[in-house]
């Protein structure tokens, strides 16, 4: 009888129709089996640089790295297949919002609208590996009154040598970045500017740029959070809840007023309450917010104005996650 190669990937499939493959074919087990029917090939329409239409079908050999090139075919002509997606650079993008409450460790008034910023994150691929990433941060509207400036923390999966960056700011009005924007740096810490009444309306693009492309898994770690410089040297830092402080950070704070943070278990700025003192909302906008927390003298508690928010809020992300498209009317 046939003795069948558990080594080799023995299923197929196409964004069309899907095959299946069990746990165990002709009673050999499989080391990659398909219950589900996930896709593991993909068609493109590709122009070539004398105009020239062609259909690429490429394959995945389910080996997880996901990159689609194990196998490739070039078809003419292009209109072997119907609606074909035309790829000429891969790009995906991602976009979300980051909200502060900027009284921590004190109680604050929960409206979550010390500072906001706009985040935006793209990806672009060379052969199904991440050859650039970009990160975008604007600052709004914000009701800020204290003095708060913008940094984040950027932590790299792969060795310094294997990519470059680079800063860049956009001002209100301009379309293109004019030069590199210069930021103090320490470590992996970039701290962007440290007033951010003083620039409102900037756009600061952060692009790392990958000599190798990269798997999703080496991708860098990139967190934005709001500081303050202080007079024993250590820096008042709000970042998301749970998310480690800097090392520059002032620990004394953690514990005292309406902070519950417990270090030694590796818990931060979290409260015993249904508020926190920041979030970040993926597929939001600081617009969306434009006519209710950001409008100017508003000190109520953001559920005033959102009514799902605390649901959401005490699900962890999990219940109404749209819960800001639905204002109190």
């Amino acid at each position: 009888g046939y003795k069948w190669n558990k080594k080799m990937n023995i299923w197929a499939s196409s964004t069309d129709g899907l095959s299946y493959a069990n746990k165990s074919v002709l009673g050999q087990s499989l080391k990659f089996p398909n219950d589900n029917g996930e896709a593991r090939s993909a068609k493109f329409s590709y122009t070539s640089p004398d105009g020239k239409k062609y259909a690429i079908i490429s394959i995945e050999d389910a080996c997880d790295d996901k990159d689609y090139d194990d196998l490739l075919f070039a078809l003419n002509p292009a209109d072997a297949f119907a609606a074909l997606p035309e790829v000429e650079q891969g790009k995906t993008n991602f976009h979300g919002v980051y909200a502060f409450e900027d009284l921590w460790p004190s109680r604050g008034d929960y409206d979550m609208n010390d500072v906001m910023v706009d985040f935006d994150h793209e990806l672009q691929f060379k052969s199904g590996k991440v050859k650039k990433e970009v990160f975008s941060l604007t600052t709004y509207q914000n009701t800020v009154t204290l003095k708060d400036g913008l940094a984040f923390k950027m932590t790299p999966k792969v060795s310094s040598d294997k990519y470059t960056i680079l800063l860049q700011r956009l001002a209100p009005g301009e379309t293109e970045p004019k030069r590199a924007y210069f930021f103090k740096q320490d470590g992996d810490l970039y701290y962007i500017w440290d007033d951010v009444k003083d620039q409102l309306g900037y756009t600061y693009i952060f692009s790392v740029v990958y000599y190798t492309p990269q798997t999703m898994n080496n991708l860098v770690e990139f967190e934005p959070f709001i500081w303050r410089a202080q007079e024993n040297g250590k820096d008042w830092e709000m970042h998301l809840p749970y998310c480690k402080p800097t090392k520059n950070a002032d620990t004394s704070l953690f514990g005292t007023h309406d902070d519950k943070s417990d270090p030694s278990k590796g818990i931060y700025y979290v409260r015993n309450s249904v508020y926190p003192f920041a979030f970040y909302l993926a597929n939001a906008k600081a617009e969306d917010f434009k006519e209710t927390i950001l409008k100017k003298g508003v000190n109520k508690p953001i559920s005033t104005f959102y009514p799902e928010f605390l649901q959401w809020s005490t699900s962890n992300g999990v219940e109404c996650p749209d819960w800001y498209l639905h204002p109190a009317k």
